[in-house]
C-alpha cells in the first residue's frame, strides 16, 4: 500500500486540533486509502489505519521501530522505564517477568478477589441511592477502579489516605502530561526539567509524589510476603514465577521493581476506568441495548459469587463491551521511531520517521467495517466481525498482555452494576470523545443516573 494524501494533512497538527488530533488522524489516514505521510517541522510522519499495513509494520519490520522522542521522553517520566516503555532486551526482559502473572491461567485466581472488591466498593453506591437516583461523575469511577487494582496488584486494601493521594496526584499527573503533549506535538522546543517552574519540572514532582506512596505500598507488600497465606494478587504471582526460574528473588525496595509497578498501574487504572465510565454512558444513551445486558445478567447470574464462572455465557455483556472498547477506546495510537529504513510490501519508511498507528482510524475504516460510526454490539455476537481490523490491544508482540484480565475487570464491573442499578435513560447524553493527554475520554461532563433496582 501506498502512501496517500488528504485535505486535513495540514491541519492535524495545529494547536486548536490538539483535543481532536486522534479524530483527525484516523479520518485523514481513511481519506488517504490507509496510510498518510505528511511533513512535521522538518521530519516524516507517517500515519497508518490500514491494519493489514500495521500488521506488516508492526511484526515483520518490529525491530526497526522504537519509543523515543520527547512523547515517550514524557510517558518515560510518568512510568519510568518497563514494558510500557522500554525497548530491545530490556522490554523483554520486563515483559518476561510480567507476561506470566496475567495469562489466563493466572488470572482465573484474580477473579474472586477483584469480584468482591468491585461489589463491596457498589455497594457503598447502594446505600447512597436509597433515598433516591445518585450522580455517578468520572473520578467516581476512576477512584473505584484505584481501589480495586490497588488490591489486585499487592494483595491488599491501600490505606485511604495513601489511596486518595495516588488517586488526586496521578489526575493531576494526567492533566500536565495532556499540556507537554500538546506544546511538544505545537513546537519543538520545550522547557527542561531542571528549570523548577517549566512543566516538566512539575511532573517530575508530582511523579515523586506518588513513587513514595507507591514504594510504600511495596515495602507492606515486601514485609508481608511469606509471613503469612497471602492473597492472590498479581505481585505474588511474579515473584513466584521467578523464584521458579531461579532467578534472584524479587527485592520490590529496588528501582527496576518499582518501575516495573509504576507500569503495571498504570496500564490498568486509567484505562480501564475510561473505558467503564464509556460504557455506561452507552447505556444511559441507549436504553435498549441496557434492557438486553439486565435481561441477560438476571437469566445467568444467580449471585455476586457466580459471576466468574458466568463470565463465559454472558455473550451480550462481551459483545457491548468489545464494541465500546472498537469506537471508545482510551488509547487512540501508538507513537514509534524509525529506526533505520523500512521497505515494506509497497513502500518505503526512511529512518528517523514518525509512525502513527491510529487504532481509532483502523476501528473506523470503512473498508473493514459496515457502518464503523454507528454503535452495534451485534456484530460481535455474530463472531462475523474482521478480527484483523480489531486492536483494542495492539497485536504483536507489544500486545497489552493484561488483555484477558482487562476484558474480565469490564465484564464483572457491569454486571455488579446492572445487579444493583437501573441507569436513568439521558438519551442525549453526549458521547463525544476528547483527548486532553496521553487517553481520549468523554467529551461530556454530565454524570451517570443510577437508581436501584426495585
Amino acid at each position: 500500500m501506498k502512501m496517500g494524501n488528504s485535505s486535513l494533512g495540514k491541519s492535524i497538527f495545529l494547536p486548536k486540533s490538539s483535543s481532536i488530533r486522534y479524530r483527525l488522524m484516523a479520518t485523514a489516514a481513511n481519506e488517504a486509502g490507509g496510510a498518510l505521510s505528511v511533513k512535521y517541522y522538518g521530519k516524516n510522519v507517517f500515519i497508518v489505519s490500514d491494519p493489514v499495513l500495521g500488521r506488516e509494520l508492526h511484526t515483520k519490520h518490529a525491530s526497526s521501530l522504537m519509543r523515543g522522542g520527547f512523547p515517550y521522553k514524557i510517558v518515560r517520566t510518568l512510568v519510568g522505564v518497563g514494558p510500557l516503555t522500554a525497548n530491545g532486551i530490556e522490554w523483554l526482559d520486563y515483559r518476561q517477568d510480567l507476561n506470566p502473572s496475567l495469562s489466563e491461567s493466572a488470572v482465573s485466581p484474580y477473579l474472586p478477589t477483584l469480584v468482591g472488591s468491585y461489589a463491596d466498593l457498589f455497594n457503598r453506591w447502594v446505600e447512597l441511592a436509597r433515598p433516591g437516583p445518585i450522580s455517578i461523575r468520572r473520578d467516581d469511577i476512576l477512584h473505584t477502579v484505584y481501589s480495586v487494582v490497588s488490591r489486585l496488584v499487592f494483595g491488599f486494601k491501600i490505606d485511604d489516605t495513601d489511596l486518595d493521594k495516588l488517586f488526586q496526584v496521578d489526575s493531576a499527573k494526567y492533566l500536565l502530561v495532556g499540556k507537554l503533549l500538546v506544546s511538544c506535538v505545537s513546537s519543538p522546543f520545550t522547557l527542561p526539567s531542571w528549570i523548577p517552574f517549566s512543566q516538566m519540572g512539575m511532573l517530575n514532582k508530582l511523579c515523586s509524589e506518588s513513587d513514595k506512596v507507591l514504594q510504600r505500598q511495596l515495602d507492606i507488600f515486601y514485609t508481608r510476603h511469606g509471613v503469612s497465606d497471602p492473597a492472590s494478587c498479581i505481585l505474588d504471582t511474579v515473584y513466584s514465577e521467578l523464584t521458579n526460574r531461579d532467578r534472584c528473588p524479587l527485592d520490590f525496595r529496588q528501582k527496576r521493581e518499582l518501575n516495573l509497578v509504576k507500569n503495571l498501574f498504570h496500564a490498568a487504572t486509567m484505562t480501564t476506568g475510561l473505558a467503564l465510565d464509556w460504557a455506561l454512558r452507552v447505556l444511559s444513551a441507549k436504553p435498549h441495548i441496557y434492557e438486553v445486558l439486565q435481561h441477560e445478567v438476571d437469566s445467568l447470574v444467580g449471585d455476586d459469587s457466580s459471576i466468574p464462572m458466568a463470565l463465559p455465557s454472558l455473550q451480550n455483556c462481551r459483545a457491548f463491551i468489545l464494541e465500546v472498547l472498537r469506537l471508545y477506546n482510551p488509547a487512540t495510537a501508538v507513537v514509534k521511531t524509525v529506526a533505520c529504513d523500512i521497505s515494506y510490501s509497497d513502500g518505503f519508511v526512511p529512518r528517523g520517521s514518525i509512525l502513527i498507528t491510529s487504532i481509532y482510524g483502523i476501528h473506523t475504516n470503512n473498508f473493514y467495517w459496515e457502518d464503523p460510526f454507528l454503535f452495534r454490539p451485534e456484530r460481535f455476537r455474530l463472531d462475523s466481525y474482521p478480527n484483523d481490523a480489531y486492536w483494542p490491544f495492539f497485536i504483536g508482540g507489544h500486545a497489552c498482555p493484561g488483555k484477558i484480565l482487562a476484558l474480565s475487570e469490564l465484564i464483572s464491573a457491569l454486571v455488579l452494576i446492572l445487579r444493583r442499578f437501573k441507569l436513568v435513560s439521558q438519551p442525549f447524553l453526549n458521547l463525544n470523545g476528547i483527548q486532553l493527554g496521553p487517553l481520549m475520554s468523554a467529551s461530556g461532563t454530565e454524570p451517570i443516573l443510577l437508581e436501584l433496582r426495585t
